[in-house]
């Protein structure tokens, strides 16, 4: 009778163990649980706040961008563009005549290049290959000198310029100068401002049927 008795004692105390350690372990998973979600909490929290308190990128602004500072480092700075572009998807360029006025300014620049350029592409007796490409050269830009490279300057077109041409601004950077022989066919000139080295070159030209000229 004793000896059962033990065992039964020894049960008990097993079992009281057992509840035990399961209501420690209940409670340590509950304050886990509640420390996570105090954590996410906070870090919405904070996110929020962080929105709220950022400050405004500059070339968001919507205003003209006047310092190439202001751009981030992935967008190509554009001083006539705005960062709320209009409601049509179009460009915020200058209007046109903005570019004519300001190319028309500009001609005691690019005017010099074109008028120059139009002598060289013409033949001309005795010409010196070496000497007409070191003429060239700085007329042009690298692109259209290499392609220049193979002209034979025996083979140039016969024609002597007239000293006259008509523009076409394209932007307040290029233009295209349609030249004028007085023997021989007009000169398709296309002419922009080099960012390499900030001078008019010319960086394309093709020759026009007088039919196209209009006159």
């Amino acid at each position: 009778m004793t000896k059962s008795s033990g065992i039964t004692n020894k049960t008990r105390v097993i079992l009281a163990l057992i509840i035990i350690l399961a209501g420690a372990l209940g409670a340590a998973l509950s304050l886990g649980w509640k420390s996570l979600s105090a954590n996410e909490a906070s870090g919405q929290g904070s996110s929020t706040s962080s929105e709220e308190t950022r400050e405004p990128e500059p070339w968001r602004s919507g205003e003209l961008l006047t310092d190439p500072d202001q751009v981030p480092d992935d967008e190509a700075y554009d001083p006539y563009r705005t960062t709320e572009p209009p409601a049509d998807g179009s460009r915020t360029d200058p209007p046109e005549e903005d570019n004519t006025a300001y190319i028309k300014e500009q001609e005691k620049n690019w005017g010099p290049v074109v008028d120059e350029f139009a002598e060289l592409v013409t033949y001309e007796e005795g010409r010196d290959q070496e000497e007409w490409m070191s003429k060239v050269k700085p007329l042009v830009t690298t692109g259209l000198y290499k392609r220049m490279e193979t002209i034979d300057v025996d083979n140039l077109q016969d024609g002597t310029y007239s000293g006259d041409y008509k523009i076409s601004p394209e932007s307040i950077s290029s233009l295209v100068a349609l030249v004028k022989y007085d023997d021989g066919d007009p000169l398709r000139v296309y002419v922009t401002l080099d960012a390499v080295d900030d001078k008019w070159k010319v960086y394309s030209y093709d020759t026009v049927a007088p039919s196209e000229t209009g006159d």
